[in-house]
């Protein structure tokens, strides 16, 4: 979305001398504005570095990716509720043969 209302704010910079959106053909490509759009664009990520790059927004990152790390870890963040007797046996059982067998209930 964003990009599109970039590129309709910018639609006079796409067109050639002429005034045609049409800039398939190396002159008339030539003769459009294209080289302020990457300007642009350009610019827009020199921000995002700028942005990045702040204090707080580093430790804010750091703290996301960290949380982040601890949740795929498996190692929980908070107490987890204990199951009930007989929740945390698993479906089925291998005896020694490695053959599965479903647990006596």
């Amino acid at each position: 979305m964003v990009s599109l209302g970039l590129y309709k704010l910018c639609d006079q910079w796409f067109r050639n001398s002429s005034g045609k959106g049409n800039i398939g053909l190396i002159k008339d490509y030539s003769e459009a504005h294209v080289g302020k759009y990457f300007c642009l664009l350009l610019g827009i990520v020199m921000l995002g570095v700028v942005v990045n790059s702040l204090p707080s927004v580093r430790e804010w990152i750091a703290f996301v990716e960290d949380r982040a790390s601890r949740a795929s870890s498996g190692k929980p963040s908070k107490p987890q509720v204990q199951p009930k007797k007989g929740e945390n046996e698993p479906l089925l059982k291998t005896n020694k043969a490695g053959a599965c067998k479903f647990p006596d209930r």
